[in-house]
């Protein structure tokens, strides 16, 4: 009867002798325990049947009931994140002394969690609330600081000057994802093509600038090749991601001098960014929570407490991974992989000039106005350079000119002082948008990549001004007859065939340069079949040199050399017959490689 009784109470019902020892229980209870029956409850202890944690809160009640005689009534929570209401009231004998413990416990998990659940509500709600009201109230002094930058900074050197405007530019996005945050929008992902050498390097540079008064040391590189690399996602998340992570080398310093160095590469699919101090380093127990992604203590274990549930949640959002090596008193590196994406519609890597073309040049920066002087005035006098730092004015000369078609046109996007920017000065300019690069150093403005996507106007960051590439075609006359180029140098390795071609045209030669095989071919028309072609071995993507040299010996081009790291004796019988091979080496002066080519006969008869 007493057995039947107590299955239909709806609760755990359990009861003890005085050493805390089990007497029975009911079938909801022995579940609880993953017993088969109450019989096996008989004789077990809280120890047997709790963690440890729980079986010492649970016995400390039972004890204190059955020395008082005073009933318990309140929550015992497990560490199973379970809560029960529980009344626990003493058992006593024939003789009025207290013999044990009846306990009844209700599963009140549920409503604990919803009530938990509306108190998270009600303090998110109210932290929402003020957090609006914070960033609506700072916008009046963000306003006010946006309208010194613009019109009192512009005597300020070009590097404070972009720091101070990214600060602003950070502040603001922040600003507008708590305003305009909804949970049904989710207009807070705000997905975008990166590039990834540019953002890191500007993060960088403002780390140059934030611990400017420390004894620390920012070291940042990567192979040239792999500039235009790009991934997708949310650009604020990988900044913050990037920037917590550096933030954390620099506190692992501890005030002593020290080297934090930043890096990235690519390997097939994915792009690998490396993270390196020589600070005192992580214990081994820390490391290995990190890399399960838990949460570490806020006290800065090894400098690596602050910002990582931002970290591990940016990693997931891009899908990405970190591995991490750390050795106490030598250092830590940390290596994060994320899939690399497709290039944005909006990057330009070459820039192609032709003679007779007048390359207008818009920027408030007459720095700006050197550098590409540097890059474009070897092309001179085949073209003209036009300078301005007016809008209006570059406007008025573009919209006068005779041949509007010879025009290519280089601006700014951000304009100081003046009443129109770059995408605006492209509207008021009669032009065709394959004429026109957008030359900014905030190409990556969402809305910025947007419109030029959807103006069809392509973007160069103001930073890649001295490494763009620059394709220049040499065009006689309307009817398009070729002016006789001496020599053609194709190389994927940028930095050698500009390197090859600068030495050769400044002993006279007229070159022109290619860094793929493809545009060689598209443009291969242009040349006489007497035309010297100096190309590499091989291109990437598996292009071979070999192959390459036999479709242009097919085509009559039976001038060709070949730059190689791979001079081998059955490699002149694989190409054409009369082949010439120059290997490539470690070149310490101009007129060295130029003797080679000189002595291999790539220059006889020019």
């Amino acid at each position: 009867m007493l057995y039947s009784i107590i299955e239909q109470l709806p609760g755990h019902v359990y009861w003890l002798n005085r050493d805390n020892v089990y007497l029975g229980c009911n079938n909801l209870q022995a579940k609880r325990y993953g017993l088969k029956s109450t019989h096996d409850v008989i004789g077990k202890t809280n120890k047997e049947l709790y963690p440890p944690k729980d079986a010492d809160i649970i016995e400390k009640n039972n004890i204190k009931v059955m020395e008082t005689g005073k009933a318990f009534e309140g929550e015992e929570n497990s560490i199973e994140g379970f809560s029960y209401l529980t009344h626990k009231t003493p058992i006593y004998d024939a003789g009025g002394k207290i013999a044990g413990l009846l306990g009844i416990s209700i599963d009140i998990t549920d409503r604990k969690r919803a009530e938990d659940l509306a108190i998270q509500n009600k303090i998110q709600t109210k932290f929402g609330q003020l957090a609006k009201q914070v960033c609506h109230d700072i916008r009046t002094p963000l306003q006010t600081l946006s309208m010194v930058l613009k019109v009192g900074a512009k005597n300020l050197p070009e590097k404070e000057y972009i720091a101070l405007r990214d600060s602003v530019n950070s502040i603001k996005k922040i600003v507008q994802v708590f305003l305009e945050y909804s949970p049904e929008k989710e207009s807070f992902i705000n997905h975008q093509h990166i590039l990834v050498s540019q953002t890191l390097k500007e993060i960088i540079d403002q780390k140059e600038i934030q611990y400017i008064d420390k004894s620390v040391k920012f070291q940042y590189s990567f192979d040239e090749s792999i500039r235009f690399t790009f991934i997708f996602g949310n650009a604020g998340n990988f900044e913050r991601m990037i920037s917590n992570i550096v933030n954390n080398s620099v506190e692992a310093l501890e005030e002593e001098e020290g080297v934090v160095e930043l890096g990235f590469s690519v390997d097939d699919d994915r792009v690998k960014i490396t993270i390196k101090d020589n600070g005192k380093g992580m214990p081994q127990e820390t490391v290995e929570k990190l890399m399960r992604n838990e949460s570490v203590s806020s006290t800065k274990e090894g400098g690596y407490g602050i910002g990582t549930r931002q970290i591990q949640d940016a990693l997931k959002e891009f899908n990405g991974t970190q591995f991490i090596e750390s050795t106490q008193n030598v250092g830590t590196k940390i290596m994060l992989t994320i899939p690399k994406s497709s290039k944005s519609k909006w990057a330009i890597e070459q820039i192609d000039l032709r003679k007779g073309c007048v390359v207008v040049i818009l920027d408030d920066d007459v720095l700006v106005h050197n550098k590409w002087r540097d890059r474009l005035e070897k092309y001179t006098p085949d073209i003209s350079l036009k300078f301005f730092e007016k809008a209006q004015e570059t406007i008025d000369f573009i919209n006068s000119h005779e041949k509007r078609e010879d025009i290519i046109l280089l601006l700014d996007y951000e304009l100081r002082n003046q009443e129109l920017n770059g995408l605006e000065v492209i509207q008021k300019s009669d032009i065709k948008k394959s004429q026109i690069v957008l030359v900014s150093s905030i190409y990556d403005r969402k809305e910025i990549q947007d419109k030029a996507v959807e103006s069809e106007i392509k973007i160069l960051p103001k930073a890649f001004i001295e490494d763009v590439s620059i394709v220049f075609s040499r065009v006689r006359d309307d009817k398009s007859l070729l002016e006789k180029v001496n020599v053609v140098v194709l190389d994927n390795e940028k930095f050698f065939a500009n390197f090859i071609s600068d030495i050769l045209r400044s002993n006279g030669l007229v070159v022109d340069t290619y860094y793929d095989p493809q545009s060689l071919m598209e443009n291969l028309s242009k040349y006489s079949v007497d035309t010297k072609i100096i190309t590499d071995n091989c291109f990437e993507g598996g292009v071979s040199g070999c192959v390459l040299a036999h479709q242009l010996f097919e085509k009559g081009f039976k001038n060709l050399c070949v730059f190689t790291g791979l001079i081998q004796e059955n490699m002149y019988f694989k190409y054409p017959e009369g082949t010439k091979f120059i290997e490539k080496g470690d070149n310490d002066s101009e007129m060295r490689v130029f003797s080679w080519c000189k002595m291999k006969g790539v220059l006889n008869d020019i």
